[in-house]
């Protein structure tokens, strides 16, 4: 049976923008990338056979989880004390989208280049059956302006909206970010203890795995070794 994962706006309103599958939000590099050299799936002389298109780890990573967007068209401006951001406000009491936190925060983080923290005030709450944790990422894969703070929230106890720290790829951008942008992954998982331990190779296994994906031309992880993976 699925595992159930529940997306609540904290203030219990509408949002034409809603989270959704990250397989629903493929960039558009990828959609129209070609699967085989010269879109032919044939072998061909001193050429790749196959494009990223048909790497499974990197479709596995682009439909982890799920995809939370922007809900409204941030513009970007450059004043003098940094990047300065508008948008548009529906009427009294509506939520700043972008806020800050000090710089003492985010002192010697290595990917904070304003000195201070900028923060948009994600509207949904996140909740996960008992046991499992989210892990919140950049949607990996992308080239985007938005670039969040990954972290794990044990989404299971923790009933709360869940604000997102940001960075700009880009730290003097200065232009429109529209609503829809997809800026955070978010990717369910079990707690369970690990432990770590170095061993001897299994020779005979990995001399098996390699004489199987050297009798494939092509897709011998995809139709071998890979799972399916569902994020419905």
């Amino acid at each position: 049976m699925a595992k159930k994962i529940q997306f609540s706006r904290y203030d219990d309103g509408l949002d034409t923008y809603e989270p959704g599958p990250s397989s629903r939000f493929l960039p558009e590099w990828y959609k129209s990338a070609q699967s085989y050299f010269n879109d032919e799936k044939k072998p061909r002389v001193n050429q790749p056979y196959v494009t990223v298109k048909r790497c499974v780890p990197v479709f596995d990573a682009l439909t982890a989880g799920y995809i939370v967007v922007l809900n409204r068209d941030l513009y970007c401006e450059q004043i003098e004390q940094g990047p300065y951001f508008h948008w548009r406000v529906e009427g009294e009491g509506d939520q700043d989208v972008i806020t800050q936190h000090h710089e003492y925060q985010v002192q010697n983080h290595p990917d904070n280049n304003l000195g201070y923290q900028l923060k948009i005030e994600n509207p949904w709450i996140v909740k996960t059956e008992p046991g499992y944790s989210c892990m919140i990422l950049p949607p990996m894969h992308r080239d985007n302006q938005i670039i969040v703070l990954p972290g794990i929230v044990d989404t299971d106890s923790y009933y709360e909206k869940i604000n997102l720290p940001f960075n700009l790829k880009d730290k003097n951008f200065e232009g429109m970010i529209p609503a829809g942008t997809p800026i955070a992954q978010i990717i369910p998982f079990k707690r369970e203890s690990y432990q770590m331990e170095i061993v001897s190779l299994d020779k005979t296994r990995s001399i098996l795995n390699q004489k199987t994906v050297a009798s494939k031309l092509f897709d011998a992880y995809r139709n071998t070794f890979w799972f399916r993976k569902e994020y419905k």
